[in-house]
């Protein structure tokens, strides 16, 4: 199946796709908004509403990505660069609807202060809460697999 994926492996994927993300968010956001960049800024910091279009932009954008990835092609692009995929315990496939419920549930991991995802780093099976919550594990794939 592979080993488990570490702490920082995993961060730095997530970084990757923190990027990528970003930079879908500000090509479709004067779709959505439509204002470009300097526009919107300035509307958002003057802005009175609680959730704004972009809030709900970022928060779709998100939710779409994770769990689609992980659920048709079990990685998202960070991940696949480090040749790390999402599985379940017993290294079935995640279904979409374990994806959905991992994403949100990664976001309680992060709402715990990051414990978490700290747990990543300090468990011998480097799983995270999200992972035990949705029985997944995150492995790296040895070569020519």
């Amino acid at each position: 199946m592979g080993r488990p994926a570490g702490f920082w492996i995993r961060l730095v994927a997530f970084l990757v796709d923190a990027l990528l993300l970003l930079v879908v968010f500000f090509a479709a956001l004067p779709l959505v908004t439509g204002q470009n960049f300097i526009e919107f800024v300035e509307a958002y910091e003057n802005s009175t509403e609680i959730i704004s279009r972009a809030d709900l932009l970022n928060l779709g954008l998100n939710i779409l990505y994770f769990t689609a990835a992980v659920a048709l092609w079990a990685t998202t692009i960070g991940k696949r660069l480090f040749k790390m995929y999402v599985v379940r315990s017993d290294g079935s496939r995640v279904g979409p609807g374990r994806a959905l419920v991992r994403y949100f549930a990664s976001q309680v991991s992060l709402l715990l202060v990051g414990i978490g995802y700290i747990m990543i780093g300090v468990r011998s099976d480097k799983r995270g809460l999200h992972d035990l919550i949705c029985d997944t594990v995150v492995i790296i794939r040895p070569p020519g697999r």
